[in-house]
């Protein structure tokens, strides 16, 4: 069948957005948080009217946490054209580490251009032009079935209340260190007017417990707040490799990380500038 045509797309030019360098390597760190995951991705290419393009991680019985970055297509791209049969619309699976080593040699780039092609064998095709010339790179790349596409979507979440998790950096360190206690971690919840998230590990000779109090109050939909609010208590037991998987997000530096703990899995949200990064947990 012939292949969908992702016609060349350009990289924004890193000083479009923030430090040069701080907003090149974002684009590395997005995919190399993702890594932690699985060993591979899958780039949804979207129709030219969605505002956004979407990196994903689907879970599977081993990991059993799936990722999911949606990317504000204006802030990385500076022109993007798409032409397919399935709505203009195109699912590439590709190996996350591949994806991560083009977008490092890219770090220093003053230019990139991004385009499908076959090379007896699908490939996204990178053109980083930099100050000693162009170096072309190739990632395999396996082109998904609509069908296939359409199931990797996130999934629906209950409008409940979560916190806003304190400094995720410290935490992902606090997390690290109970990994070798068990290997399930407790999240409790306390959301009043303000928050507390606990933490616990129940190990064969010793249990460990920390909590966050004085936490904000936080929806999906608005910013975080602090008010006279109806209290929700809410708990679940998750895997602890898991989770700090999650936490490792904090390396999008994002503007806040929130978390909303539901019978059956934890939500970690990541907002930052240019990308929402999403963990199912």
């Amino acid at each position: 069948p012939p292949l969908p045509r992702a016609f060349p797309s350009r990289f924004l030019p890193s000083a479009a957005a923030a430090p040069p360098r701080g907003h090149r390597a974002r684009r590395a760190g997005i995919v190399q948080a993702l890594e932690r995951l699985d060993s591979s991705c899958v780039l949804h290419l979207t129709a030219a009217n969605v505002p956004q393009v979407r990196l994903i991680v689907k879970p599977d019985a081993l990991t059993s946490v799936g990722g999911y970055a949606i990317l504000d297509r204006d802030h990385w791209f500076e022109s993007y054209r798409i032409e397919s049969q399935n709505e203009n619309q195109i699912g590439l699976q590709m190996e996350v580490a591949n994806l991560t080593k083009t977008l490092q040699s890219a770090l220093s780039a003053q230019d990139v251009l991004v385009k499908l092609a076959k090379k007896g064998v699908p490939v996204l095709t990178f053109e980083i032009t930099t100050a000693l010339g162009v170096i072309m790179q190739d990632v395999p790349v396996y082109v998904l079935t609509p069908a296939h596409l359409a199931a990797c979507v996130e999934p629906e979440t209950p409008t409940e209340p979560g916190v806003v998790l304190p400094p995720l950096a410290k935490m992902f360190h606090v997390v690290d260190r109970m990994r070798p206690l068990g290997h399930l971690l407790g999240l409790d919840v306390d959301i009043q007017a303000q928050a507390t998230l606990t933490l616990s590990v129940e190990g064969v000779n010793v249990d460990i417990r920390t909590s966050y109090a004085g936490l904000f109050r936080a929806t999906m939909e608005t910013e975080p707040t602090a008010g006279s609010l109806p209290q929700v208590v809410a708990g679940v037991h998750v895997d602890v490799k898991n989770f700090s998987r999650a936490l490792f997000g904090h390396t999008v530096t994002p503007d806040h990380a929130f978390c909303f703990v539901f019978p059956a899995f934890v939500l970690v949200h990541l907002p930052a500038e240019g990308v929402t990064l999403s963990y199912f947990v």
